[in-house]
């Protein structure tokens, strides 16, 4: 559950960057940025969530100084909102506005603060839930994780955790945060029970629900489906042909990026895993969801990724990840070659060893 631990860790209260108090019925967001990723002079904008997809809509827009920025206005209902920008992540520059921090956006006061990737929303009830909600699902896991708890426990424990928010919360707009943000760190029959706890939100998880009803399909037990991608040379090769080649006896396709800190911090498990049981009939399909095949190609290198490697070069839309309906990486699916059943899924580290050295006995 990479996002729950990057997401947030509670800090002190941010400081109060205005002086004018709001109204009832207007809101005034404030930021400060302490780690120059957003200089002066670039603008930071307001933008709120039309849907479940992240289809959004800009209503406002600053320019940012002395590190800070202010946006004041009024919004009939709370609604999921986030401010971006376009400068990020260093000295890099986007193209597009992405987003630097994500909250409720509703009348009242909300203060925003970016330091170290830490987003700490206070004002107003309902940002105060989303601190509080961070917060004790960070320290459940935390707590399970020093317990010795399995992954799959952990992740039942946060399962648990968050469908229990989402339905105390389901007449406001925190359910939706809720839904919105945790719903994918959790298999596609989960996901369905979350979105169904919101039935006034149908609509807007209209997408979702048919991804994750779609990817029932590839849930434990089920037949695995056949993809082609090509490899960085341009040869075609189908998951099918790895899955039948003789002597493989389990296939492992896993979903990745270079672009992604926890996709690559897993590689060297990945890597020492396939060195330990490949003469034992393992064998990894790795697609990639880079669309920059310099990138993808310099991470092959540094990893010595031995494995199949294929890419469309189309982030999620190339076959693989879009076949699979893949929303979130790192993700993978162990595949018996014999049966071409997935016997596993979302192994990480020690997991996948562990499985394997059953397996492969």
């Amino acid at each position: 559950m990479k996002k729950i631990y990057s997401f947030i860790a509670i800090a002190s209260i941010a400081a109060c960057y205005v002086v004018s108090c709001s109204s009832p019925n207007s809101y005034i967001v404030t930021g400060k940025d302490t780690t120059g990723r957003c200089p002066d002079g670039e603008w930071a904008y307001l933008a709120i969530q039309k849907n479940g997809s992240g289809d959004i809509q800009y209503i406002d827009s600053v320019k940012i100084k002395n590190n800070e920025f202010c946006f004041e206005g009024k919004i009939e209902q709370p609604t999921i909102a986030s401010v971006r920008t376009r400068a990020y992540n260093d000295s890099l520059r986007f193209d597009k506005p992405i987003i630097v921090h994500r909250f409720i956006l509703e009348n009242g006061r909300i203060q925003t603060a970016f330091n170290n990737d830490i987003h700490t929303p206070v004002g107003t009830t309902l940002n105060l839930k989303i601190v509080a909600f961070f917060n004790g699902i960070f320290s459940l896991l935390e707590k399970a994780e020093s317990e010795g708890c399995s992954e799959e426990e952990i992740l039942d424990l946060g399962f648990e955790y968050t469908r229990k928010q989402i339905a105390d919360n389901a007449d406001n707009e925190f359910g939706v945060f809720v839904a919105d943000y945790m719903a994918h760190e959790f298999g596609p029959t989960n996901q369905l029970e979350l979105y169904a706890l919101l039935p006034h939100k149908q609509e807007y998880f209209a997408e979702q629900i048919e991804e994750a009803k779609q990817a029932t399909r590839f849930e434990i037990g089920n037949q695995y489906s056949d993809v082609t991608e090509p490899t960085a040379n341009g040869k075609e090769i189908s998951l099918k042909s790895i899955v039948e080649k003789e002597g493989n006896k389990f296939v492992l396709l896993e979903f990745w990026a270079s672009w992604c800190g926890p996709c690559m911090n897993e590689m060297p498990n990945l890597k020492a895993t396939y060195n330990k049981f490949h003469q034992k009939g393992f064998e990894v399909y790795a697609s990639s969801l880079d669309a920059n095949k310099k990138d993808w190609e310099n991470a092959i290198k540094k990893i010595e990724m031995e494995w199949i490697n294929v890419s469309g070069l189309k982030v999620n839309n190339s076959p693989a990840p879009k076949e699979y309906y893949i929303s979130a990486i790192p993700a993978n699916f162990l595949i018996d070659c014999s049966t071409g059943k997935i016997v596993a899924k979302g192994l990480r580290g020690a997991a996948l060893e562990e499985k394997l050295a059953e397996l492969l006995k």
